[in-house]
């Protein structure tokens, strides 16, 4: 169908950028994402309360709690944003979880994790695992259920999700029932490593393009040899067994379309039960996107539909 036309005239602009990849800094980065994740579409909840982690990380959370009544217990989601692992935090993401709570039905955590460079490899990701061992302990004190727990995220939040359910796996706990994977990034990839279709497809135009993707691996790991931790690059984990059922989104004007669908495609060789769905004409962050100025049809489509898979896993609908 091609680029969807609503998205054109913001291709447009940020195609007109001028930002050198070589000297920006994480503050700049992080200010450009304030602007540009502005909400617009912001979704009514019945509670908002920010809080932080207790234990030896100390984490800050926003715990959203839908207005939905029909749900005694609901299921909780812990949600870790976007941004490349160095920009993002709980006020950018706020209008999405709202939107995440609002058409799941679910209780919904949002993790103010670590960012790179300040906090490299792994310490934002050890940082989103014990917040999701805290919600877990938790959920109770919210009236939410804690058999019920699933982990979401978008790009490099999905990465996360993805590495924490591996290690909830392999360190016994906490028990997840879904995953929820929004464009995610699954795998290392460097002109060393060689790259996907889609990234040689769509590097440049799309939003996230190769040089921003570089500067966000740069911002990440200590060292190019990271990529290859299956904590990093999942996609590259020997044991995919044994994980919770997950939901894909991808969107195909993207350059990390093809190892989302990888990603799906090896859950399901390992046989985890996977919902998968690429969306046409979108480009990275579609989702995100569609709580801002720069909204889509199809992107609002996609976050009910999210909404609404959550709600069958858990039979809330």
């Amino acid at each position: 169908m091609g680029i969807d036309p609503q998205i054109k005239e913001f291709l447009a602009k940020q195609n007109q950028s001028t930002v050198s990849y070589d000297t920006l800094t994480p503050e700049e980065a992080r200010s450009t994402a304030v602007k540009l994740l502005k909400a617009t579409k912001v979704f009514d909840v019945k509670t908002v309360l920010d809080t932080q982690t207790t234990g030896p990380r100390k984490v800050p959370v926003r715990w959203y709690v839908p207005e939905d009544k029909s749900n005694d217990a609901p299921p909780v989601i812990v949600y870790f944003h976007g941004g490349g692992w160095a920009t993002g935090d709980l006020n950018v993401f706020d209008a999405l979880c709202r939107a995440l709570a609002h058409h799941s039905r679910a209780h919904v955590v949002s993790v103010g994790y670590s960012l790179a460079p300040e906090h490299k490899f792994p310490e934002g990701l050890e940082d989103a695992y014990a917040a999701t061992s805290w919600a877990s302990e938790h959920a109770a004190d919210f009236g939410a259920d804690p058999s019920r727990i699933a982990v979401a995220g978008d790009s490099a939040g999905g990465n996360f999700s993805a590495a924490v359910s591996i290690l909830a796996r392999d360190r016994s706990g906490p028990r997840l029932s879904l995953q929820i994977l929004l464009y995610p990034v699954t795998d290392y990839e460097s002109d060393q490593t060689g790259h996907s279709e889609s990234f040689k497809q769509n590097k440049e135009g799309y939003y996230l393009t190769a040089a921003k993707m570089e500067w966000y691996w740069k911002q990440y790991l200590h060292s190019p040899a990271q990529g290859k931790d299956p904590l990093v690059s999942v996609l590259r984990a020997n044991d995919l067994t044994k994980l919770p059922p997950a939901v894909v989104v991808t969107a195909e004007f993207d350059l990390l379309r093809d190892q989302g669908q990888a990603y799906a495609d090896k859950l399901k060789a390992a046989g985890v039960s996977v919902q998968y769905k690429c969306y046409p004409g979108q480009i990275h962050s579609f989702m995100g996107f569609a709580v801002t100025q720069y909204s889509t049809d199809v992107g609002l489509q996609a976050l009910a539909d999210v909404g609404q898979q959550v709600q069958e896993v858990y039979q809330t609908a």
